[in-house]
């Protein structure tokens, strides 16, 4: 019997990474130590956190962190101006 585990789909990566930002504003992580939090191998960690700034979701910071593009404050102004 192998001990292999079936890979979780990339749509399923970005929810949590999504879902972890969102639950944590001010979140602020590198991308080691977001490649520990959700255990993934670099290659992949760092195809999620890009595709996530291109998608204007996350944005790199000049010391190397991703953060949320809006958050707190700033993201609430523009959903309730989206509203309007």
């Amino acid at each position: 019997m192998s001990n292999s585990v079936a890979p979780i789909p990339v749509d399923e990566l970005l929810h949590r990474i999504r879902s972890e930002y969102l639950e944590m504003p001010g979140l602020r992580l590198t991308r080691p130590q977001a490649q520990r939090l959700w255990g993934l191998d670099e290659r992949t960690c760092s195809r999620l956190l890009e595709s996530l700034a291109e998608a204007k979701f996350l944005r790199r910071t000049d010391d190397g962190n991703y953060a949320r593009l809006f958050d707190g404050a700033i993201g609430i102004r523009a959903t309730w101006a989206e509203r309007s």
